[in-house]
């Protein structure tokens, strides 16, 4: 159900429906915290909207479940070079 939810999520931000994608990538990341996929999109989400905390926050939750992803390493530093 997680990768349902995360490709739902992925679907409506296609069509610029940001709250339903948001929603639904919080849903994927609650059904697998370790959903990668998901809390990357989720804190993409929120890093554009220049809400870092936020996105920071997401990444360091979601490194707990998979510390060494790559992919979340590499946000994480990407977003914290936001407040250097």
């Amino acid at each position: 159900f997680s990768l349902s939810a995360f490709e739902w999520g992925k679907e409506a931000a296609q069509l610029g429906r940001q709250e339903s994608a948001k929603r639904s990538w919080r849903t994927a990341i609650c059904l697998d915290p370790g959903n990668i996929k998901a809390i990357h999109s989720l804190a993409i989400h929120h890093a554009k909207r220049a809400e870092y905390q936020q996105a920071v926050h997401i990444v360091r939750r979601g490194l707990q479940h998979r510390p060494s992803s790559e992919p979340l390493n590499a946000l994480l530093k990407s977003i914290t070079s936001q407040f250097e």
